[in-house]
């Protein structure tokens, strides 16, 4: 039976360095629900739960091996979301996925005059990875960052600089960790605008009678009209 299937042989372990390998000390992880293959529960497929390892069955194919959190052991995560697995008949294939530390960080949002800042968005950007986590503050303020690895990051609220702007995991520091930011909330001008200012009108002068322009428009005399049609008459 195993000529015509092949295997795959899952294990984690908890990458405390963050280097992505396994060095001398790094317990190995083994939990058959940190697994989905094509979007399946491992337990549909009836793995073998080794020591060191998840062992599954498959024919030859390929098979999309997604990472699910549901498996993650506490105060870990993967850095890894989902893999392709190419499955050949008779043979094994080994994956090794590291979990890193996953720290959290957690705090109140307030404004200059210490007033809870309620629906903004609190951002944490990687200074290393530019990864960014996010998170809404509730009604009281209160933000909640999750999966948050080694390194340094940036803090914006809602886009505007927190204070502090800035904190450094390290492999020391706690899981959890709880830091209150402060932001300053820009204030809208309600003075009304002044009006629009209008360009001088063109003065207007009053003009003389011997000043205006003469409308009048001179009529020849009727009479001398007359006598040229009569004149043009007689010469036809």
């Amino acid at each position: 039976e195993f000529r015509n299937l092949g295997r795959i042989k899952m294990s984690g372990f908890l990458d405390k360095n963050n280097n992505g390998k396994r060095d001398a000390g790094e317990e190995i992880y083994v939990d058959p629900l940190l697994y989905r293959i094509n979007s399946k529960p491992l337990k549909e497929l009836r793995p073998e739960v080794a020591d060191n390892a998840v062992i599954v069955k498959l024919p030859p194919n390929s098979y999309r091996l997604d990472i699910d959190p549901a498996g993650y052991p506490i105060n870990y995560r993967s850095s890894i979301d989902a893999i392709r697995v190419d499955v050949i008949a008779g043979s094994n294939v080994a994956i090794d996925i590291p979990l890193v530390p996953a720290y959290i960080y957690t705090g109140v949002v307030a404004d200059k005059q210490g007033k809870a800042v309620a629906g903004a968005t609190v951002a944490a950007t990687s200074i290393k990875t530019k990864t960014k986590i996010t998170s809404v503050t509730n009604d009281a303020g209160v933000y909640y960052l999750e999966g948050l690895e080694q390194g340094e990051y940036q803090l914006t609220i809602s886009d505007l600089p927190a204070t502090p702007n800035r904190f450094e995991i390290t492999p020391t520091s706690q899981p959890t960790q709880e830091l209150n930011l402060t932001v300053t909330i820009p204030t809208e001008n309600t003075q009304p605008e002044p009006p629009p200012t209008l360009p001088p009108a063109n003065p207007v002068t009053s003009q003389s009678s011997s000043e205006r322009p003469n409308k009048y428009i001179s009529i020849p005399n009727p009479d001398r009209i007359g006598s040229s049609i009569a004149t043009s008459i007689h010469r036809y």
